[in-house]
Order: C-alpha cells, then sequence, then structure tokens
C-alpha cells in the first residue's frame, strides 16, 4: 500500500470515528450540552474530523500532481 493510500486510509478512519462520537452524543445522552466532558472532547472531535479530512485531500492532491 503506498503512502498516500494509507494515510487516507487513518483519514477516513478518523472522520468515521468523529461522526461515530456524534452520533453517539446525539442519540444516547439527553443534553450533552449541559455535562463538562461535551464541550472538551467535542473540540478533541472537532480536531479530529479537520485531521481526517487533510489527510484525504492529501490524497487527491498527491493524485492531481501525478505526472502522466
Amino acid at each position: 500500500m503506498k503512502k498516500s493510500s494509507l494515510l487516507t486510509l487513518i483519514g477516513v478512519g478518523l472522520f468515521i470515528l468523529s461522526n461515530l462520537y456524534y452520533l453517539i452524543v446525539t442519540y444516547c445522552v439527553d443534553a450533552p450540552w449541559e455535562h463538562d466532558w461535551y464541550d472538551t472532547f467535542g473540540k478533541i472531535f472537532q480536531i479530529t474530523s479537520f485531521i481526517g479530512w487533510i489527510l484525504v485531500a492529501q490524497f487527491f492532491l498527491a493524485l492531481y500532481k501525478k505526472p502522466e
């Protein structure tokens, strides 16, 4: 597996992990914004999602720059 593909796989995994967190919090916790941990974990998973998008974008940039 090439480095670019591996980084993209990691990025997609981070993005899925972030979405899974928000799915669980939304459906399993009543009024999660009232808890102290919600803000902290929310910021961590927002950063995780952002890193995931950067890794996926890196893959498409590598495809675009690939010599013909």
